[in-house]
Parts: C-alpha cells; structure tokens; sequence
C-alpha cells in the first residue's frame, strides 16, 4: 500500500477520534451545566417520595370568640408497599382488614402496588390508631391529618357547612376553604432502586402553614334565641320548614341565620342532602305582604303618593279582566294611603304600582337589590324571578305591588328592608367579620360596605313610621314588645314551586321588621313555610318575631323606651283575638266558629248564611268585641268576571273563605258535612261576581262528622 494512502488514513482516524472527542466532551458539558440541575432533580425524585403533612385547618368563631368550629389532630395510615415482603401480604391484610373496616381483597391489591406511597385510611380514632401500632408491621406508617369538630352541634349549621380531610362543603367552610385549609407540608423519605428506605439518609420537612381562624358576625347568644323560636313555631304549626335572619342594618353583619329542617355537622352523614341547603340563601319565595314597603318606597321617593293621598277601598280592583281582592275580602272604604299600608290594603298597593308606572317600579327593584344576588359571602346564592319589564302590564305591576308574581330570596328581603331602617342606604350582607393567624393575630377585618342609597332619609323615615303603625294599630298587632318601638309588616302567600301555585293550603307566613323603629339596632325575618291551621302572617309569625326580638332587644341591652312603672303586659300591649271569617257559613256554623275564636257573634237578618260581617275577618279587637254579622246580600263587587277556585277536598270553613275571597256565594244542602268532593260550576270557570257556587259535602270514611278546617 503506497506510503501516501497509509497516511491518509491514519489522519482521517486521528480527525475523526478528535471529532469524537470534541462531542463527547461537548455533550458532556451539555449534561453538566445545561441539564445537570434538571436531571439532579429526576435523580432525586427517583429515589425520594413525599409523605403529606396536613396543615390545621383554621378554627372558626363567632363574634365574642365562641368557638363554633375546631379542629383535632388524626391518625391517618399509609404503607410502602416495598417494604413489605410478597408473601406477608395476604397476613397484613388480614390483620388490617377487621380494624380499618376495609376488605382484605382491597388491601391486598392496595399493599402490592409498585409505589413507595399508599393511603390506607384517613383520620383514624385514637383506639384504632393504637391497635394497628401494637402490631408493629412492616411497611405500615402514619401521619398526622385534622378532624372537624362542631362544639355547638346543629347550631348555625347552615352558616358553617361542614368539613372532611379531603374537602369542605356549603357554609363558610365551603366559602372561604382557601383561608381555612392553610397550606399542606411534606416529609420527603429517600429510597433506593427497589423502594426500600436508604439508612442514614437525610429526610427533608417541609412544614405545613396552618389555616387562618374565621370570627364570624354571628352572635351565638342570639343564633340560639333565633333557633329556640323557631323550633317552637314549627314543631306548634306542624310546619314543612321555617326560616329567620337577623341583620344589624348598618353594617350588613348578619347576627342570626336560621333554617328548619336542620342538620348536625358533626353527623352530616345521618341526616338527607335536603337538610344541607341554606334556603335563606339559595331558595327564592314569594314575599307576599312583606314586599309592600318596597312598593310604597317607590311609590313615595317619587312624589307619586304621600301617607295621607285619599282612596277609596270597596275591597275589589278589577284590571284586565281579573279582580283583586284584599286578604279579608273586606274593604276599607274612604280611606288613605297610610291606613291602607297598615291594614295591608292588595287593592291599594296594586293601585298604587300602576301608578308608579313600570319604569320607576322596575328601576326600584333594581336599588333595592331584589333584581340579582346580594353577594353574600355563603355559596349557591340564588335571585329571585319577575316579569320581563319588556313584556310586563300594568296587571303583572298591579299583583308585583302587593308581592306576589316575583319572588325573591330571604336574603334578599332582609336586606332591602335593612335599607329602609337604615335611613335609605343599602348595606352588603356579610357573615365573615374578621381573620387571625394561628397565633390569634389579627390578619385582617372585614369591612362594612354601602351598595347605595336607594331612597331619600326622609322617605326612609316616613317608611318607618308607617311600618310601626301597622304593629301599633294593624295587621302586625302581634309584635309588639312593651316598652319598645317595634316596626315591621306581614305577610301571607300562596306557596309557589316552580312557577306555579302548589294547592290551596299550601301558604308561606312571613313578617319583617326592625327595632328599636326610631333608631333601629335590629332586623329580623320570619317565614314559617306551609303551617297547617292558622296561616296569617300577623297570627303565626307575628308572634315568632316578638319572641325573638324581645330576648335580643334585652341581650344587647338596647334601653326600654318607657319609665319603670310605666311598662304594659303584653296581653295589653297587643290585643291577641283575631276576628275569623264568616262570610258564606250557615248561621250555626257562623256561630259555632265565632265562639270557637273567643268571640260572640250577633246575626241580623232572616237568610240562610252569612254575606258579610263587622269587623272584618283578620282584624286585631279588644276581647269581648262582638261579631255583627248580615244575612242579606251585599253588593257584588264593581269589575268583569272571577276564576272559581277548585274546591274539591277542602272543608265547608275553607270553602267559603275562597269563595268570599272572590266575591262569589256558597249553596249547599243544609246539615252537609265533611269535605267537598263537587261543586258547580267547574273549577277555574269564568263566573260574574256575586254569583253562588253550588258544593257536595261528603264526611270522611268511617267518620261521622266533618273535621276541622282552617280558621
């Protein structure tokens, strides 16, 4: 081979060993500063594996620094399953099984998983924790992890939710989990290639930062009177449900929320979802009477009406074709817009909307907060529903004055009407009042927030005046507190699902208002959710209010406003007979009804029923007042023609308070008993006022007289 070829190629292998080497020194280098610290890090997660440490979830308290919430520290196990020899497997999970509740077949699979971490189980009870650590098995860890306690049982359960290890839900602790939870730690173990754990390795901590503790605006002094009441209003009324919020109207601080039925969230697991749901706050209702003070807010800020504008009441408003009758059927004949407001006049305030005009009505509804959320700090907040303003008439505006057609949420109502104690300005409704860190320092409060102002103070003085008349001389009697000026409104719905009206009997009793009326210190709502018997807001939960309102007043010591000696009974202060409908009963069963009600009842006239009476049914008398009832016919009421309502299944009492309601008559066979089983004409016909309905009465089986109706 010539001399020259031999060269060539030695050169060619010598360039190409230093191409070589320039690469490999070049990758080399590459591995050593560019990837060296991402593959240090592989390294080290190949041989390292994290045990969570959970960090204490934060305590929760109300506002005097009464614990509602706390947390306790948990046993909690895990395994490496490569610590564990194959073949001891089956007998770990054999010993295991009857102790942590967990199947064999499930913790055999669980202890042979190719992973150096594996739960167990969470938040053991310290027995159990110490039987699984006597048996001193191999691979078998634990760890700390928080258990939620409720000191207070069911009390403000549905403010605070309740919390697991793994998660939170509804309340405050769904709310503000963020702040509660904290930030969770680790204890990262080394191992080597077969999982084992490396002796004389380092194990680095990395320290959990514990939850913020929560103070709540809560009082719960005051969420137990709120709570007391409302037990004893629905377990008396028989109730399906029953709800009470109460606010300080210048801050927006709710004090009290309440809802029946209940739940204790330290046995979540016993009660139905349904008891979970804070209805205050994600169910919308019809607010019935309780709405008129926004209608004469409106009606008022806009010079449309003044307390004393003249009006004359026959007890029916007819628009469209469809009549509008007040709550008792009767009218009030000459009178104003005052004495309509406390006598709670539907005509009146139907009027009144329709006077207002659709564009004022809508655009109060709107600085009134009752078109879209407050934005309380509790999850699921519902909005209440109206008409399109778009598509809305004067009819939809007529029956919306007198608060039926929308419907808004409790908290919503609770908070326009705090805007109305509170000189016209409209607060956001808060339940968080402030945040400590782990040592008790404060972190941060929460502020009071005005939304607007959403009527003049003088509108909002004159709204107050006007609500105390109707617990002084009104529909509200039933409120009243000796020593004290109390404000507020009923109010009296048919119950609505879904749009639509559920059945006769199915009624929402509701009453709002605030104390001291002067300089108000409370708000409070009351709804008690289809009562059976006596459903009248002002007699069901009238009287709920007084009881709640009167134990606040004293706990907080908010002064009397009368002079020792001076103070009244309560039974002085607030005549307790309410006068019962008569109109379309038989004279004996007239009779029979009136003295049933405490009262005497004087018929004059030779008909066969009763047509009309003085005083009006539903109105608040002196004991010993007499019922004059009239056999001869009353007029028919001016307007077009009226819907007969469905009668069937209702009794002879419940029968006639419809039909009077509507202003038509009632005939039946004389010594009929029982409930209605037909009637003619049909339901839901169009008949002229003042026309009879003729009913069948047929005793239950196996009964031989009627029951009771409603009263």
């Amino acid at each position: 081979m010539p001399v020259r070829t031999v060269r060539r190629r030695i050169l060619f292998a010598l360039f190409a060993t230093f191409a070589a080497l320039v690469f490999l020194l070049g990758r080399l280098a590459w591995i050593q500063f560019v990837e060296g610290a991402s593959l240090q890090k592989r390294a080290m997660q190949s041989r390292t594996f994290s045990v969570p440490v959970q960090a204490k979830r934060g305590d929760i308290l109300d506002r005097n620094g009464r614990p509602l919430a706390l947390s306790m520290d948990l046993e909690s196990v895990w395994a490496n399953p490569a610590e564990i020899p194959p073949e001891k497997v089956d007998a770990i999970a054999a010993q295991l099984s009857p102790l942590l509740g967990i199947g064999e077949k499930t913790l055999q699979a669980r202890l042979s998983q190719p992973s150096a971490f594996v739960w167990l189980k969470h938040a053991l009870d310290d027995a159990t924790a110490q039987k699984v650590r006597a048996l001193d098995l191999p691979g078998i860890h634990f760890t700390r992890e928080t258990g939620r306690v409720y000191p207070e049982g069911s009390l403000a359960a549905h403010v605070l939710g309740f919390a697991t290890v793994f998660n939170a839900f509804y309340g405050v602790e769904q709310q503000y989990n963020k702040e509660l939870a904290g930030t969770q730690g680790s204890i990262q173990l080394q191992r080597d290639a077969l999982g084992r754990p490396i002796a004389g390795a380092e194990h680095e901590v990395v320290a959990p930062k514990d939850g913020e503790t929560l103070v709540l605006s809560i009082d719960a002094t005051i969420q137990y009177i709120c709570e007391r009441e409302l037990d004893k209003a629905v377990l008396a009324s028989h109730a399906a449900a029953g709800y009470v919020v109460a606010m300080d109207p210048s801050t927006g601080e709710i004090l009290c929320l309440a809802n029946r039925p209940t739940f204790d969230p330290n046995r979540y697991e016993d009660y139905p979802q349904a008891n979970y749901r804070n209805r205050v706050v994600t169910d919308t209702l019809s607010p019935g009477s309780t709405f008129k003070p926004i209608t004469a807010a409106a009606a008022l800020a806009e010079g449309v009406v003044t307390p004393d504008t003249s009006f004359y009441d026959s007890g029916a408003y007819t628009l469209f074709g469809h009549t509008i009758h007040n709550w008792n059927g009767a009218g009030l004949g000459a009178t104003t817009f005052a004495k309509g407001f406390w006598e709670s006049a539907n005509t009146i305030f139907a009027r009144v909307a329709v006077m207002t005009g659709k564009e004022k009505f809508y655009t109060y509804l709107e600085r009134f907060g009752l078109t879209k959320p407050t934005g309380i700090d509790l999850p699921g907040e519902a909005s209440g529903i109206r008409p399109a303003q778009k598509s809305a008439t004067d009819l939809d505006l007529a029956i919306m004055g007198f608060g039926q057609t929308l419907t808004v949420t409790p908290i919503q109502l609770v908070n326009a009407i705090a805007a109305i104690a509170n000189g016209g300005e409209l607060m956001w409704p808060h339940v968080a009042k402030a945040f400590l860190d782990s040592q008790g320092h404060l972190v941060r409060t929460v502020q009071p927030k005005a939304v607007r102002r959403v009527i003049p103070e003088a509108t909002a003085a004159q709204l107050r005046d006007l609500m105390r008349k109707v617990v002084d001389e009104g529909t509200g009697q039933l409120a009243q507190i000796p020593c004290y000026a109390i404000a507020g409104k009923t109010g009296t719905t048919q119950k609505v699902v879904n749009g639509r009206v559920i059945g006769s009997g199915a009624y929402i009793a509701s009453f709002v208002g605030f104390a001291p009326a002067d300089r108000p210190r409370v708000v409070l709502y009351v709804a008690i959710d289809e009562p059976k018997g006596v459903f009248y807001g002002g007699q069901v939960a009238a009287p709920v209010f007084e009881a709640i309102m009167r134990d606040v007043l004293r706990y907080l010591n908010v002064p009397p406003q009368c002079k020792p000696g001076e103070e009244r009974p309560a039974s002085e202060a607030a005549p307790e007979l309410v006068v019962p409908s008569l109109v379309n009963l038989p004279i004996p069963e007239a009779l029979a009804a009136a003295q049933e009600a405490g009262f005497t009842a004087v018929v004059k006239g030779s008909g066969f029923h009763i047509a009309r009476q003085t005083p009006p049914a539903g109105a608040k008398v002196a004991p010993g007042t007499t019922i004059i009832a009239y056999t001869d016919d009353s007029p028919p009421p001016a307007g077009g023609q009226v819907t007969v309502p469905d009668l069937r299944g209702q009794t002879m009492r419940e029968a006639a308070r419809l039909l009077a309601l509507e202003g038509l008559k009632l005939e039946f066979a004389p010594g009929s008993t029982g409930l209605v089983v037909s009637q003619d004409p049909a339901p839901l016909t169009l008949v002229d006022p003042g026309t009879a309905v003729r009913v069948v009465f047929q005793p239950p089986a196996g009964s031989e007289t009627a029951p009771d109706g409603l009263r």
